[in-house]
């Protein structure tokens, strides 16, 4: 064993047609290597693309690694339980274009699909027009995709796609995410399910607001018809209560401006679209808004505005994910002046509840 290969994270071993990983060798089986998926984070991407390159240039049978969350050992082509539908594959570029015989490290993806389109130029254009804001986001673009032999009959079908990631700097575990993520994003979108609140995001991003048509309001939805009037102070109050409820959640949140809800039961469903007239100075002024009524400012706040379908326009305020619960953070919504303001009204959350408390009046010097 060389030392630069005992460095690496993982390598082919080419007498044994082993691939070894941080803790053990995976045999060469029909389907090609299997690793565990907590074994991914210990594993370089750029490790892995030598291995498989290596593998595509030896004689091993299927140049490939699929993931499982079940014992690789006892996987085999018959059996082959716990796959994630998220593996990594070595291959060569097909000839006649411009990267005509250059080796590549691919994810593949087998995604349910719920619509059938026998033109490929159709197939193409409608998975990127789901997908295009997470690909660019992911730095990842897509250099396959059709369906499988078994797509006759009833939906789902099932869509093969080749992605190819960026991974300079990047650990497996990184990019099988952005694999898991990409499913989950055109599997939610196609059968109309529940979406998590990154996938909501990348389905705006992609002109697909009607896709969250039937979603509930939530921990990290909310939705406003119209805008505050941010002319007064009453407004910008109501805009920082609206995303104080987010600044101290785990899971984030997005409030968008331009959808209406309507009554479901107990609950509130997102009912329709409701487009609002938005521009950069629209952005500038939300934001400003909530720079000076919410304290401290959360981390990560954005603001932007998405188009519609039919070419209508949403503002999207987005909290991502905290790592902690802020406990001991009150977000303030109201103003500040030179000498006195009545109580101010401090959000914090407590043991996963917001709760409310008045604070006494302030005079600043």
């Amino acid at each position: 064993m060389t030392k630069a290969r005992s460095a690496r994270t993982v390598w082919l071993d080419k007498n044994s047609r082993e691939l070894h990983l941080a803790s053990r060798a995976s045999p060469e089986r029909d389907f090609g290597f299997a690793a565990h998926i907590s074994e991914l984070p210990n594993m370089s991407a750029t490790d892995l693309r030598h291995a498989l390159i290596d593998a595509l240039n030896s004689d091993v049978y299927s140049p490939s690694l699929i993931v499982t969350t079940d014992d690789p050992i006892w996987l085999n082509e018959d059996v082959l339980t716990g796959v994630t539908g998220v593996g990594f594959l070595a291959t060569e570029a097909p000839l006649g274009g411009a990267r005509t015989g250059e080796q590549l490290m691919l994810m593949s993806l087998h995604v349910p699909f719920y619509t059938l389109l026998e033109d490929q130029d159709e197939l193409e254009l409608e998975v990127f027009r789901l997908t295009e804001a997470f690909l660019q986001q992911s730095h990842v673009s897509i250099f396959a995709m059709e369906y499988t032999d078994d797509h006759i009959g009833a939906p789902p079908y099932l869509l093969s796609l080749l992605l190819e990631p960026s991974i300079i700097g990047k650990s497996v575990a990184a990019l099988h995410e952005v694999g898991l993520g990409m499913i989950a994003l055109i599997e939610s979108v196609e059968e109309g399910g529940l979406l998590d609140r990154t996938a909501a995001l990348h389905v705006l991003r992609a002109r697909r607001a009607e896709a969250l048509i039937g979603q509930p309001e939530g921990p990290w939805l909310d939705v406003k018809e119209k805008l505050y009037d941010l002319a007064s102070l009453h407004g910008k109050i109501s805009l920082a209560q609206a995303v104080a409820r987010f600044a101290n959640s785990t899971d984030g949140g997005l409030l968008i401006f331009g959808m209406a809800t309507r009554k479901v039961g107990s609950g509130e469903v997102l009912g329709r679209i409701t487009p609002v007239v938005v521009d950069g100075y629209s952005v500038r002024r939300h934001r400003q808004a909530l720079e000076k009524h919410l304290y401290p400012f959360p981390t990560g706040l954005s603001v932007s505005i998405v188009a519609t379908a039919a070419g209508g326009k949403l503002l999207i305020i987005e909290l991502p994910p905290s790592r902690t619960l802020q406990s001991r953070t009150s977000f303030t919504a109201q103003s500040w002046t030179a000498r006195f303001e009545g109580p101010l009204l401090a959000w914090f959350a407590d043991r996963g509840r917001t709760q409310y408390r008045s604070k006494p009046p302030l005079c600043m010097h």
